[in-house]
């Protein structure tokens, strides 16, 4: 071992990065060892990585994925300051909100309330029929809140193009999202968004004109913050279960209001489970 050589103990003290850490850097091509012995597979850094390793720590700190620290490291590395702005921006949008749920807790634990009255904002179940609808509808992955508000702002691009309103295609129910995937991805969601339509549409390539099901639905209207709807879900398979009511078929949340012109706390969302 050269004296430029540091070991990988020494390297996670320096830079108060575990060695799990580096390891799995090393594995995601993040910070990649300068030396790896052949025989042992010890990993040596070079005193010229300590401050990318640093860069690092500071953007996990900030709340970056790995998958985003690589895209602004190979930035910071091109000069591309338009994506590094982009990307601060995006996660800006993100503290702010994490901030504002933060402060929704502080107000509740400050009340000293029973957890009963977290419900209150969601209304009782019902079992209802909903009739079959010819929507417009694109479907992506993504994260949750950017892919649904980009997936609605297109899909209106498409029912407003000028050929679509000489044709009177007109939006006759509010967006909702329809979920595909069988258990919670706050990154790659599979997210479809649908609006339902009347008139003759012409859509372009990765939008799709059809019919949802009519079926039977246990449903609720939750009454708040899009982060609170885990509320209204508790309260539907509860209902569900002591009713004896077997789920089956993929959820919607219709967005009975529009953020931009409500505040979060009168934001009104229906959820439906289909039943068999």
């Amino acid at each position: 071992m050269s004296s430029e050589q540091i070991p990988i103990g020494r390297f996670s003290q320096i830079t108060r990065l575990t060695q799990k850490a580096l390891r799995i850097y090393d594995d995601r091509r993040i910070l990649i060892p300068a030396v790896k012995d052949p025989m042992t597979g010890y990993r040596y850094y070079s005193s010229s990585q300590i401050e990318r390793a640093l860069k690092i720590k500071y953007l996990i700190e900030m709340g970056f994925s790995l998958t985003e620290i690589n895209k602004l490291l190979m930035a910071m590395e091109t000069t591309n300051h338009e994506l590094i702005k982009q990307m601060f921006s995006e996660k800006l949008s993100d503290v702010k909100q994490e901030i504002s749920r933060l402060k929704k807790i502080e107000e509740i634990l400050l009340e000293n309330t029973s957890i009963e009255v977290l419900f209150l904002s969601t209304s009782e179940p019902v079992i209802k029929k909903v009739s079959k609808m010819r929507v417009i509808s694109k479907r992506e992955k993504g994260p949750y809140g950017k892919t649904i508000n980009r997936l609605i702002g297109e899909i209106m691009g498409q029912i407003f193009k000028p050929d679509n309103q000489r044709e009177r295609v007109t939006i006759v129910g509010p967006p909702m999202y329809i979920c595909h995937d069988k258990g919670y991805n706050d990154v790659d969601a599979d997210i479809e968004i649908a609006v339902p339509i009347t008139g003759r549409i012409n859509v372009e390539k990765d939008f799709e004109v059809k019919y949802l099901p009519s079926g039977k639905v246990v449903s609720t209207i939750h009454t708040g913050s899009y982060s609170n709807l885990g509320e209204a879900y508790t309260r539907l398979f509860e209902y569900a279960r002591k009713n004896g009511l077997k789920i089956g078929g993929l959820t919607r949340e219709i967005y009975l209001t529009n953020p931009k012109e409500k505040p979060e706390n009168e934001l009104l969302t229906e959820i439906q489970l289909p039943i068999d």
